[in-house]
């Protein structure tokens, strides 16, 4: 299955870049990167560098439950929470509304490790019902296997 990125760079450094992807197993796989650098003159962000730096990157792994989560807040414009424990590091995972200026809606994904790693990516309603249509496609995947 394809990967699903988004990329949101921004001219303070604080951006992040995100990618779903399906995995074998059936679960769904996030990996987000911090950003690494802005290029005043381009406009543009760079996140390569900071792919395999481990306190820059994170990938986490989500179960069917988890994404049926995602796809309700996003049908219901509210919130949906995890937290996964693997090995020495404790992750929050919050999929949330916000408001943007003007009132418009929007979403933001928060991936926090052990409290101290961010990985923040603001999301549009137009990428959310990407996300989700993505989502479903995944469970739908997963569960015919099973038939």
């Amino acid at each position: 299955m394809k990967i699903l990125s988004i990329y949101k760079p921004n001219k303070k450094n604080e951006g992040c870049a995100c990618s779903f992807s399906l995995g074998n197993d059936g679960n769904v796989y996030i990996n987000a990167v911090q950003q690494f650098s802005w290029d005043e003159n381009k406009k543009t962000g760079s996140f390569a560098e900071n792919a395999k730096n481990k306190e820059k990157s994170i990938a986490i792994k989500l179960n069917n439950f988890e994404c049926g989560g995602i796809i309700r807040a996003i049908r219901t414009f509210s919130e949906f929470n995890a937290f996964h424990s693997y090995e020495d590091n404790k992750t929050s995972i919050k999929f949330s509304t916000w408001e943007k200026s003007g009132g418009i809606p929007a979403f933001g994904l928060s991936i926090t490790r052990n409290g101290a790693d961010k990985f923040k990516l603001p999301i549009e309603t137009s990428e959310a019902e990407v996300i989700m249509i993505f989502l479903e496609r995944c469970i739908l995947i997963d569960l015919s296997k099973d038939a």
